[in-house]
């Protein structure tokens, strides 16, 4: 009888096989593996083509003219060859003299809507064959017949080369032609509200593959055919823009402001156009709070 109860001492070494649970704790290791999702999101700390929002902006070629008014004294002055502007009349007193306001590129804007006429000139003829003109301008009344730019000649007699202006809320420009007529090219109306500062350029070439194009605020809006003889290419001696009027003499005066004028003696082209004006907005921008700093008053 005594070998009867070792026998049963087998079956308790089956609860050390339980055991094998233990085995389990191996799927605890592989989360370790589940860590290397966790570096993905550096990866996108990568995007870095936004900075082309600082790209350098086309470069112009130099003009012959370029006015900022921005001057420390009463009289503009060119600031490629650093000489004063001169005037229908004094440019300081008198009565019509250069006034100014708060301006849209820079400090000061040229305030021709007491009747003030700038001159921008000499200019040889020559240059009439091929030419550009941008500028900021501002109307405060679409009435009339209205010339921020322009060498013209009273009652279309004699000398008419250009025209830059607005006449009832479109802008629009002209250029005399080789038969005498007048190439007229427009803006659609409404494009220059009162009040509001509004970029426009304008070019112009002739002979063959002529043509006078326009851009407003950077934009291309049309151009027409403009081939042909330059019809005062060869005149001898020189000839002025005038800055506020048609001509010294004319009674179609510019009812607002005129900033960063230039003048080019070639055609711009749609590169050049849409860079002067990115170019002025961001000299604009460079200078906001030293406007509102320092408003400016009449002079």
């Amino acid at each position: 009888s005594a070998t009867a109860p070792a026998a049963t001492a087998t079956p308790a070494a089956t609860p050390a096989a339980t055991a094998t649970p233990a085995a389990t704790a191996t799927p605890a290791a592989t989360p370790a593996p589940s860590a290397t999702p966790v570096a993905t999101p550096a990866a996108t700390a990568t995007p870095e083509p936004d900075e082309d929002e600082d790209a350098p902006i086309a470069e112009l070629r130099e003009p012959i003219f370029h006015f900022t008014f921005d001057d420390p004294g009463a009289v503009p002055v060119n600031r490629i060859d650093g000489k004063e502007a001169t005037c229908d009349g004094d440019c300081v007193g008198g009565s019509t003299p250069l006034l100014y306001e708060n301006g849209k590129v820079g400090a000061r804007a040229l305030d021709t809507s007491n009747g003030a006429r700038m001159l921008m000139g000499p200019i040889d003829y020559s240059v009439s064959a091929h030419f550009s003109v941008c500028a900021w301008l501002k109307a405060n009344s679409h009435g009339g017949w209205q010339t921020a730019v322009g060498r013209w000649t009273r009652e279309h007699v004699g000398i008419h080369i250009f025209h830059l202006g607005m006449e009832s809320g479109s802008i629009f420009a002209e250029y005399g032609e080789a038969g005498g007529g007048m190439n007229k090219l427009s803006a659609p109306a409404g494009t220059m509200p009162v009040g509001r500062w509004t970029h426009v350029c304008e070019a112009v070439s002739t002979r063959d593959g002529g043509k006078k194009q326009m851009w407003v605020d950077g934009e291309f809006v049309g151009e027409v055919p403009n081939e042909g003889a330059a019809v005062y290419a060869h005149n001898a001696g020189t000839f002025n823009m005038v800055l506020g009027d048609k001509c010294e003499s004319c009674s179609n005066k510019w009812d607002g402001a005129i900033d960063d004028v230039k003048m080019w003696d070639v055609a711009i082209t749609q590169e050049e156009a849409k860079a002067a004006f990115e170019g002025d907005v961001q000299t604009e921008e460079d200078h906001e709070a030293e406007e509102e700093e320092a408003p400016v008053t009449e002079t």
